[in-house]
């Protein structure tokens, strides 16, 4: 499965990742991941709430699954990265 791939793979989950939650509290921490791949999102101003239901969200993430890993884009004050898990700790 190629980079890509794996983030798409990613974002079709987080219906069932967040599911039972209406909004998720961020500073910056990983939102999901699997076993070689993780989405992270950092706010700027300390801790946000975000709804990752969000069809608009899903939307605007299924477009950054599209670059792959790599640099952070913004999103209503909320930077979010597609990171390879090779290079966590």
């Amino acid at each position: 499965m190629s980079d890509i791939e794996q983030c798409q793979d990613l974002i079709a989950q987080i219906g069932d990742a967040f599911e039972n939650e209406d909004r998720f509290t961020i500073a910056a921490d990983k939102i999901i991941q699997t076993s070689t791949m993780a989405l992270w999102a950092q706010s700027p101003l300390g801790e946000r709430k975000i709804d990752m239901g969000l069809p608009s969200l899903k939307a605007w993430l299924g477009r950054l699954a599209e670059s792959g890993p790599g640099p952070a884009e913004e999103y209503q004050g909320i930077s979010y990265k597609f990171v390879k898990r090779k290079f966590l700790i």
